[in-house]
């Protein structure tokens, strides 16, 4: 097996490397995309709820109950994403559990992603909050100071 290394950094440019980083590629394209598209059309949905929100919605089972609607929908837009990775892969001849394990590591990975996104979301909502408020404060310092007092009590 080969070294990350030897496929992405070194200066061999063998057909092997080619199709190794092709294929990581694909994957990785295929994994953002699949989080940028949850976090795009639920975006109101995961601002509010707790990180814990998404791993159900990523594995379609919840401990406790039943997934919302907006679980399950993320639900069936992330599992065709995890098959296609995993069919990717063309992995022959393992048993079941290393399957579940390639599984749970691409749910894993899918999870992570969209949670990363939501937090880069709400930090640029808080900044976008934060600027927005400091404008319309220096807004109102400048009319405050422009305010003459009328009369006394």
């Amino acid at each position: 097996m080969q070294t990350i290394n030897e496929v992405f950094v070194s200066d061999q440019s063998s057909q092997k490397n080619g199709e190794l980083r092709a294929l990581s590629k694909i994957i990785r394209t295929r994994i953002d995309n699949a989080a940028k598209s949850v976090v795009d059309k639920h975006k109101v949905s995961l601002l509010v709820e707790s990180p814990s929100f998404i791993v159900p919605a990523v594995w379609g089972v919840k401990k406790d109950g039943r997934l919302d609607i907006v679980q399950e929908l993320i639900y069936h837009e992330i599992e065709p994403v995890v098959t296609g990775v995993f069919d990717l892969l063309d992995i022959n001849g393992i048993n079941e559990k290393q399957q579940f394990a390639i599984i749970i590591m691409i749910r894993e990975l899918l999870t992570t992603k969209i949670a990363h996104r939501v937090e880069i979301l709400k930090v640029l909502l808080i900044h976008s909050m934060k600027e927005n408020y400091e404008d319309k404060l220096s807004g109102w310092l400048q009319i405050n100071d422009r305010m003459n007092t009328i009369g006394s009590a």
